[in-house]
């Protein structure tokens, strides 16, 4: 059900946060309801280093076709966390846009919910200043799929589009958005 990705993610989480062990293997103690057991599902996994607890949905793709940039040097999201506040209300500045991207310190990050792929005509790219270094990207990385790259904010109509990839949207099951639809 989770891939490798998200309990290597755990493991170091809890290493780097709590010092410790997580004691726990998600695969082996997740289990989603009846209610869930067809189309996509999203799971939440939810811990700290004494307990742990599940939160399903059924998953809906957003339909994004334009995106908003944000600008915040002092953004920081190394670890997923469960409060998102203030990301969430970084999204309410998106104006008539449907999403987000931060800008960090002149550079291209993520957006509220996604690591970000950007298309030069033949390859791939990531931004090399995320701010979650996301289970789809990593993998998409180590497989050589796509490269990272220097992206700013003077250099971004340098490519065609973008796409939103996290480990619900794969760039195969998402719409290239042009860096035309990129508010800035």
């Amino acid at each position: 059900m989770f891939p490798d990705e998200h309990q290597k993610r755990v493991n170091k989480t809890f290493k780097e946060i709590f010092n410790s062990n997580p004691g726990f293997i998600i695969n082996d103690i997740v289990n989603p309801p009846e209610e869930f057991s067809k189309g996509v599902i999203k799971c939440r996994f939810i811990y700290d280093k004494d307990s742990y607890s599940t939160e399903f949905s059924k998953y809906n793709k957003r339909n994004i076709r334009s995106l908003k940039l944000i600008y915040d040097d002092t953004i920081s999201y190394d670890y997923k966390f469960y409060d998102r506040d203030y990301i969430q209300k970084s999204v309410l500045q998106k104006d008539n846009c449907d999403e987000i991207i931060f800008i960090k310190k002149s550079f291209f990050t993520d957006t509220s919910f996604s690591n970000l792929i950007f298309w030069d005509g033949r390859e791939w790219f990531t931004p090399d200043t995320y701010l979650l270094n996301g289970t789809c990207r990593k993998r998409l990385l180590e497989s050589g799929e796509i490269k990272e790259a220097n992206i700013n904010i003077n250099n971004f109509r340098n490519f065609s589009g973008v796409k939103l990839i996290n480990a619900m949207l794969y760039p195969d099951d998402t719409e290239i958005i042009s860096v035309e639809n990129i508010c800035v």
